[in-house]
């Protein structure tokens, strides 16, 4: 990669780490002043069009006339920041998910006996990825009980990526 291509790339990409977390703090308010979940932000190009997508929740799930409240209130409220987003964009507002991510200790805590799959940033017993049963979490730490039986705990800190596993008997 040439110099100024480079140059280019690091530009843009710390460029929307900036926008990034200043539409995180703005669409994180909006989603909870109106009493639901922020669970997570995407914004980006697909091909040469951009999108912002967002995820939202709520405790017994979130349905299309939520997402449709939360798509209009956001329109809103980004309209009146047009200097953030000076491009086109698609607002698309959906749920995380069944096999969502669990950003935080308290996610963790609501999905006690829950199957997950965490992936590290720094390896527990020579392993960056795991997989099991949630059996508690408290002061930053997570402990599970993986398929042969076996307990291990983690440092939320350490999280690269946690998600659901996906179980078809709870669909």
């Amino acid at each position: 990669m040439a110099y100024v291509e480079m140059w280019q790339f690091y530009c843009h990409f710390f460029f929307n780490m900036s926008i990034t977390k200043e539409l995180t703090d703005i669409v994180s308010e909006v989603v909870r002043k109106n009493g639901y979940e922020f669970v997570e932000l995407k914004y980006g190009k697909r091909g040469r069009k951009w999108f912002l997508q967002v995820f939202a929740d709520k405790e017994k799930g979130i349905a299309l006339q939520d997402c449709r409240l939360i798509s209009e209130k956001l329109g809103y409220e980004l309209d009146r920041h047009e200097d953030l987003l000076k491009h086109a964009y698609s607002l698309e507002v959906s749920s995380p998910g069944l096999d969502r991510p669990l950003k935080n200790i308290s996610d963790f805590k609501r999905y006690i006996g829950k199957n997950i799959n965490i992936r590290l940033f720094n390896p527990v017993n020579d392993n960056r990825e795991w997989a099991g049963k949630i059996i508690k979490s408290e002061d930053r730490k997570v402990f599970i009980v993986n398929n042969k039986g076996e307990n291990q705990s983690f440092d939320i800190e350490n999280k690269a990526s946690a998600k659901l596993e996906l179980n078809i008997n709870e669909i």
